[in-house]
């Protein structure tokens, strides 16, 4: 099982390799934005003996609601995704919020996968190409 934790950055560059092969689903992200991520303490990263497998980059808002703005596995099924969430669950906790959030492409699979993690649906927006799933999790 990957081991979750802070991104450092001796990680970005592995990152940014693993979201540019998911460009598709996550769009363009420049290096840059890895970086600040990493600065702020906002992008966590999944690792097995062979290096980074996932990452999640995500914003602890100050209203008590964490944005995630990309969750990005190399390998479907390799339990990576579940595990970088209950990080961000117990990181949220910790920093007193309240739910975390995100957007997700209406087409894609992965709305499978934050149902399957307890989210809830809670409406839809229109995207620049298609609808977006808009999903909350309460971490109380």
């Amino acid at each position: 099982m990957p081991i979750v934790r802070l991104a450092e950055q001796a990680d970005l560059r592995d990152v940014k390799s693993l979201a540019d092969c998911h460009r598709k689903e996550i769009g363009f992200l420049p290096r840059a934005a890895f970086e600040e991520s990493a600065l702020h303490q906002c992008l966590i990263v999944a690792c097995d003996d062979k290096g980074v497998v996932g990452f999640t980059r995500f914003r602890h808002r100050r209203d008590g609601v964490t944005v995630i703005y990309e969750i990005c596995s190399q390998l479907s099924g390799s339990g990576a995704g579940g595990q970088m969430i209950d990080w961000l669950k117990a990181d949220c906790r910790e920093h007193g919020q309240r739910s975390i959030i995100l957007k997700c492409p209406s087409d894609l699979p992965s709305n499978r996968f934050y149902e399957s993690k307890g989210f809830r649906k809670v409406g839809v927006e229109a995207g620049k190409a298609q609808p977006l799933n808009i999903w909350s999790l309460e971490v109380s």
